[in-house]
């Protein structure tokens, strides 16, 4: 279960800390190269794997409509359960 935080100059990943994924689906973006499109290429390859063909479209246009690098991480947290 997330924890509601109110303070609001904190990182944003760190609200994301026990929030349950989307999906259920593990993959693993530690340690991988960081850039934003290798990660959402493999987060789109976990869903296609997975057969959730048809959130592939859906994850995609929300994490392009981020608005920063940590924007993009927290929508993929939100997909994903990410080690």
């Amino acid at each position: 279960m997330a924890v509601p935080i109110l303070m609001t100059n904190m990182n944003p990943l760190l609200l994301e800390i026990g929030k349950m994924s989307k999906t259920g689906i593990k993959v693993k973006l530690v340690g991988q190269d960081g850039n934003v499109f290798n990660l959402i290429g493999i987060c789109t390859t976990a869903l296609r794997r997975n057969g959730m063909r048809d959130k592939v479209a859906e994850f995609q246009k929300e994490v392009m409509s981020s608005h920063s690098y940590e924007e993009a991480l927290c929508v993929m947290m939100d997909w994903f359960e990410v080690s």
